[in-house]
C-alpha cells in the first residue's frame, strides 16, 4: 500500500533510501570518500525532515506488513512541473512490481498537482 509519509516516518525512509541506493554505489564503486554527495551516503534524517517541513516536498512510501519498503518524493516546481526524487525499493523487495507501482503513483500524484512535466533530480 502506498501512502503519504508523516514526519514520524522519516528515520525509516532514510534507511530505505540509503539501503536501496547502496546497491548502486557498490555496483559502480562509489564510496563515501569518492562520492560523498551520492544519495546512499548523503541522505540524512535532518535533510529529509527539512525537505518535508521547510521545502514542502511530498513524500510517499510503499508499506508491506507495517514496514516501509519503497519510497519517492515530489517537489512542485514552476511551469506546471514536478520533480521526482529518490524513487527506490529495498533490494529484497525488488522485482515484485513495487517500483512500477511507485512510478504510477508518482504520475497520479503529479497529475493531481496539475503538473504536466515530471523532472528527475
Amino acid at each position: 500500500m502506498i501512502k503519504e509519509v508523516a514526519e514520524k516516518d522519516i528515520a525509516e525512509c532514510v534507511k530505505v533510501i540509503r539501503e536501496s541506493f547502496s546497491t548502486v554505489a557498490i555496483e559502480f564503486g562509489f564510496t563515501v570518500e569518492n562520492a560523498p554527495r551520492f544519495t546512499a551516503f548523503a541522505t540524512t534524517e535532518e535533510r529529509l525532515e527539512w525537505n518535508l517541513t521547510k521545502e514542502h516536498r511530498l513524500m510517499y512510501a510503499f508499506w508491506e506488513k507495517g514496514t516501509i519498503v519503497g519510497y519517492y518524493s515530489l517537489l512542485l516546481q514552476e511551469n506546471k512541473a514536478c520533480e521526482l526524487n529518490n524513487l527506490c525499493v529495498m533490494p529484497t523487495y525488488r522485482h515484485n512490481g513495487i517500483g512500477e507501482e511507485l512510478l504510477r503513483d508518482a504520475f497520479k500524484a503529479a497529475g493531481a498537482l496539475y503538473c504536466i512535466t515530471l523532472n528527475t533530480a
